[in-house]
This record gives structure tokens, sequence and C-alpha cells, in this order.
């Protein structure tokens, strides 16, 4: 079910504008319009992408300045594996 929608005070030139765009792409200005209004609502606001990053977001269980030193201990106990990390790449042999 669609609604009527009324904006008020909008500039002049920004409504001959919007006009102008309308008839470069073919469409009514109401068509335009509606459109535009369309495309917002379905973008996210800013703060909804921020709360759905966050509550993706791992929390780390170590700083990554702990990490490296425990990089550094590790290679520095054999000097044969300083060239070596712990981990390898998938593939890869090592």
């Amino acid at each position: 079910m669609s609604v009527l929608v009324q904006i008020r005070d909008v500039d002049q030139t920004v409504r001959d504008q919007l006009k102008a765009r309308a008839a470069r792409s073919g469409m009514s200005f109401n068509s335009y319009l509606r459109d535009l209004l369309n495309s917002a609502a379905a973008r996210p606001v800013r703060e909804d992408v921020l709360a759905r990053i966050q509550a993706r977001t791992e929390s780390a269980t170590a700083s990554a300045t702990a990490i490296i030193r425990a990089e550094r201990d590790f290679r520095a106990q054999d000097p044969q594996r300083s060239g070596r990390s712990r981990r390898t790449n998938p593939g890869t042999q090592g």
C-alpha cells in the first residue's frame, strides 16, 4: 500500500536539479523521487552498520605486542628456526 508524502520548503534550485535528473533518466519526477526515497530507505544507517561490525568482531585474548614477543622468544630458542614461523601456510612445506 502506498501513502502520500509531501515535503515543504524545498529550495526551487534543488527541485529544478532533481527534475532535470529525472528527465535525463527518462523518468517522471514522481518516479525519480520515489526511487531516491526507496534507495535511501534500503541503505542501513551508520549506527546500524557499526553495531553489526561490533557484534561480529572477535576480541583478541592477547595484544599484538604479546604475540610478537612470543614469536621472537620462540625463534630465539633455536637459531635454525629463525627463518620459519610456528605457523605454516596450507600447501607449503615447512
